[in-house]
């Protein structure tokens, strides 16, 4: 009775050592507090039947152990975190980052109109100027046409003229 006890609480330590181990390694890749449910059910997710699983450590089942709730068609029991299969903690990761990767994008892409609207309105009065002196027919003198001496064009004081 006791090796089993003891046998429990040492898979039990080995199991909290890896889930702090897996989510400081996430954490350091960028992984968000706010995210962690969504990453951890993410990991359980293989597990079980055709219903498939979920992170869930108040669960108390009477099959296997772990914070993992499995859900298969007639019982349901509990596994590890899958915890050192990489191909399955980086397609969670990316799950996660994708998501808030889409968030992100929806910001900047209305940020960017934004941007574009009010530089078109702040350019808007010398446009109209513009327009009208070339509809009089009297365009006005631009300051510079970017060429240099001799008609080549050059970014550099020191560049030698095209030929």
């Amino acid at each position: 009775m006791q090796n089993e006890l003891a046998k429990v609480m040492r898979q039990m330590i080995l199991d909290r050592r890896a889930f702090d181990d897996l989510m400081t390694r996430m954490r350091k890749l960028g992984l968000h507090d706010e995210d962690a449910k969504f990453f951890l059910d993410c990991m359980c997710r293989s597990c079980g039947g055709s219903l498939g699983g979920l992170y869930n450590p108040s669960f108390k089942g009477e099959y296997g152990h772990g914070p993992c709730q499995c859900n298969g068609p007639l019982t349901i029991w509990k596994t590890p975190l899958p915890v050192g299969d990489k191909k399955v903690e980086y397609a969670c990761f990316n799950s996660v980052t994708k998501m808030r990767y889409d968030q992100a994008q929806d910001i900047f892409d209305k940020w960017h109109q934004q941007a574009l609207k009010e530089n078109a309105q702040s350019v808007a009065p010398a446009l109209a100027e513009i327009k009208q002196e070339i509809v009089k027919g009297q365009p006005r003198k631009r300051r510079g046409t970017g060429a240099a001496p001799g008609g080549s064009i050059c970014c550099h004081p020191t560049a030698a003229p095209a030929r």
